[in-house]
């Protein structure tokens, strides 16, 4: 990706006022990336991966999620 390519966050997780400039709230992608971390982390009980590549990993979900949710038709 380019410098220039601006990422698909999918948004504000949980939509806040946005007049506020103190509170911005996660984006949708952090929060898939925590609830994606939370389940990696189940598969793991000592030290044979590296934090980095778990929290790697839970990005990778967390963008395949937002790119398979813009193709689904939300429900109505």
């Amino acid at each position: 990706m380019s410098d220039t390519t601006k990422l698909n966050d999918g948004g504000a997780a949980f939509p806040i006022d946005r007049t506020r400039h103190d509170a911005f709230g996660l984006t949708k992608r952090e929060w898939f990336a925590g609830m994606a971390l939370a389940g990696l982390c189940q598969g793991y009980h000592d030290n044979e991966v590296i934090a980095d590549t778990i929290a790697a990993n839970a990005f990778d979900i967390a963008d395949s999620m937002i790119e398979v949710g813009e193709d689904v038709a939300p429900h109505e």
